[in-house]
């Protein structure tokens, strides 16, 4: 569109339209130049739908739906974890030993996990809940999300009823996607103390996680990480042994497969091997009397 100098008269250097506004509007409008004898009663209408002229009857031109522009996604790895020293207070007021509640307990073994697996169970007591968690004990299954190097950053929970509106939850408004790790040989490994580990297994999942880590607790040689989408990031910061071999068992599924890929990617640089869980054959009824989480 050019513009007179006069600022009054503009032409369409594309269609060809020239005049003042009156006529621009009258181009918009046909599709074309106006020709002698047209009709300007849709050219009336359409200006009134913007609101650029007042008319005393209907328009016959709906008005244009103005619609917002959406908001930005929100990236994760813009968002922060919770401050420590909430979630530190969260675990230790909140946080009990599983047989503290019988459904959990019955949920675990619902699921052949020991109860002496890296989890705790959330309680009531007098403290408050912190405004990142409005569940309170809805989600009662709960183990900490860590990072690459080992240290609290955040915590995860699961239900352990179907009616409840979605399975797991981070704290709402902070970042979601950190590692599980258990605590006997995965901790101290991505905090780089000594240990005997030559193998890592890396599952998909808190029930997974928390049914692998204890079965495996024994074997020194052995440390399990877990995690959920978004996890993975965080193995790119993990000490690893440098001859060490990662199994990959994420779920046999689309999913699973787009994980195992992502693991591979982050940890190119280890010998990674992807395999399947097997199912233990029976359930176990340990004591249930650690809290790690």
């Amino acid at each position: 569109m050019m513009w007179h100098r006069n600022g009054e008269t503009c032409k369409c250097v594309r269609c060809g339209v020239y005049g003042g506004g009156l006529w621009v509007a009258a181009g918009f409008v046909f599709g074309r130049g106006p020709r002698t004898g047209d009709n300007w009663r849709p050219v009336r209408d359409w200006l009134a739908s913007v609101s650029l002229v007042e008319v005393d009857e209907p328009s016959t031109i709906r008005p244009y739906r103005m619609v917002a522009p959406r908001p930005a996604p929100v990236v994760v790895e813009d968002l922060k974890p919770p401050p420590v020293e909430e979630v530190q207070a969260f675990l230790r007021e909140h946080a009990r030993q599983v047989t503290q509640r019988q459904d959990v307990v019955a949920y675990l073994n619902s699921r052949s996990i020991p109860l002496d697996a890296p989890c705790a169970a959330l309680v009531l007591t007098m403290a408050d809940w912190p405004d990142w968690w409005p569940w309170g004990t809805e989600y009662p299954l709960v183990v900490g999300g860590y990072d690459g190097h080992g240290e609290l950053r955040s915590v995860h929970a699961r239900a352990i009823h179907e009616d409840v509106k979605g399975k797991t939850r981070w704290p709402r408004g902070y970042a979601a996607g950190w590692l599980f790790v258990d605590p006997w040989k995965a901790r101290p490994m991505l905090q780089g103390q000594p240990t005997e580990v030559e193998r890592i297994v890396v599952v998909e999942g808190l029930t997974d996680y928390l049914a692998v880590a204890a079965h495996a607790r024994h074997d020194t040689r052995l440390a399990v990480i877990g995690g959920t989408a978004g996890s993975w990031r965080h193995l790119g910061d993990a000490r690893l042994p440098p001859r060490s071999t990662v199994y990959i068992a994420t779920d046999n599924d689309p999913t699973g497969d787009k994980y195992a890929a992502e693991i591979a990617t982050v940890l190119a640089h280890h010998d990674c091997r992807r395999v399947h869980l097997a199912q233990p054959a029976e359930t176990t009824t340990t004591t249930g009397e650690n809290v790690n989480v």
